[in-house]
């Protein structure tokens, strides 16, 4: 008998501290002590969401194209809850049209936007469209912003549109044969007579301009000064077509090409002697949510508790893990999980002064600006 209560007692305690190991984890998660009653209150609400959200049995998120985008928003959700994912994807611009047709005619099919970007975001809410996102945040690993760098959500429309990565953005491409990139401490390096006519620039759409641009426009050491100098001092090649540039860069009639990445990457997977500039310079670095990770949720949805679930696991931990573990390449926006599963290059690095353009609302007006002044000084 004595042995047997001993038993029983070990379990209660046992059981005693899972309890409070759970109430210390919710805790913190919430970012205040919580009682036993407020977990309780929690839980129940949310068991009744995935019950009700179950019993929907679909959420529809709208998305960027790619086996590992599909993925990382499908399989793991749909696993651990058993609610289809039904991804949509295509062309962006086919994508909104038929979103915007549908809601106009009453038809509500879709739940979640994730994808890009800013100008999207604000046609869908000009199209009153979509709703406010933070009143559908419920689970305490995201409602407490704590988790997020710097502390806080990041927006391109306050409340409406949810950037949910936050890596370096590459500064330039080169050719291997030529540059030996870590020499670039710089940007004021990339106006050194050594490269003049040497560099390839990708021009801005008139009336817009890089986020690469906007951040050099804005550090008070660089701005206007050092596009008059590059422009004036350097002769360097402007191209319309990054693809061009890059193919010109990868033949070694340029050293250095900007403003052509996503061109640059191409080349490399081709085994051209390209390569990207991921390590920031001195000046410091902007940082991108990359053009498929942005959050909106739609107005009248036809999956209102599986949309409010698939967002709150999406943003949790475990879904953000998911998500790096997955596609390997976006740095996630949350600061309190692992990045192992991440090139170390496109990982935030203390120290860094970091920018995040894509963030900041002022960010299109300063891209006409800089587009603008451009044009008044090239050749």
């Amino acid at each position: 008998m004595l042995q047997h209560t001993k038993r029983h007692g070990r379990t209660t305690a046992t059981r005693l501290g899972l309890g409070l190991a759970v109430l210390a984890l919710v805790s913190i998660s919430f970012g205040t002590r919580v009682s036993a009653a407020e977990y309780d209150a929690w839980k129940k609400a949310y068991d009744e969401l995935v019950k009700n959200a179950k019993q929907e049995g679909e959420v529809v998120v709208v998305g960027s194209t790619g086996k590992a985008r599909r993925e990382s928003r499908t399989r793991a959700f749909e696993a651990k809850y058993g609610i289809k994912v039904s991804y949509l994807s295509g062309n962006a611009n086919d994508m909104m049209t038929r979103i915007i047709t549908e809601y106009k005619a009453g038809i509500h099919t879709v739940d979640v936007w994730a994808g890009g970007g800013r100008e999207r975001a604000q046609e869908l809410y000009n199209a009153g469209i979509i709703q406010k996102l933070t009143p559908l945040l419920v689970h305490p690993e995201v409602t407490n912003e704590s988790h997020y760098y710097q502390g806080h959500y990041w927006w391109t429309i306050k409340d409406l549109g949810m950037l949910t990565a936050a890596f370096p953005v590459p500064v330039f491409s080169y050719n291997t044969k030529a540059v030996k990139p870590d020499d670039i401490k710089s940007w004021r390096d990339l106006v050194a007579p050594k490269y003049k006519g040497r560099i390839a620039v990708v021009e801005p759409d008139p009336g817009t301009a890089s986020g690469m641009m906007v951040f050099i426009w804005r550090r008070p050491n660089l701005g206007k000064e050092w596009f008059t100098r590059l422009v004036k001092e350097q002769n360097p090649g402007l191209f319309s077509d990054g693809a061009l540039a890059t193919e010109r860069l990868a033949r070694g009639a340029y050293d250095i090409a900007l403003y052509n990445i996503s061109d640059a990457i191409v080349a490399k997977r081709q085994g051209l002697p390209v390569d990207i500039r991921v390590t920031p310079l001195v000046e410091g670095a902007d940082l991108s949510a990359g053009g498929s990770n942005h959050l909106m949720a739609f107005a009248k949805p036809t999956h209102p508790n599986a949309q409010k679930l698939w967002i709150n696991w999406y943003l949790s931990r475990e879904g953000q893990i998911n998500f790096q573990r997955v596609e390997q390449l976006y740095q996630s926006v949350r600061n309190d999980i692992p990045t192992d599963m991440l090139p170390k290059d496109l990982i935030r690095q203390p120290g860094v002064d970091y920018s995040f353009v894509m963030a900041d609302p002022e960010t299109p007006r300063l891209a006409a600006e800089v587009s603008k002044f451009w044009y008044s000084i090239r050749p």
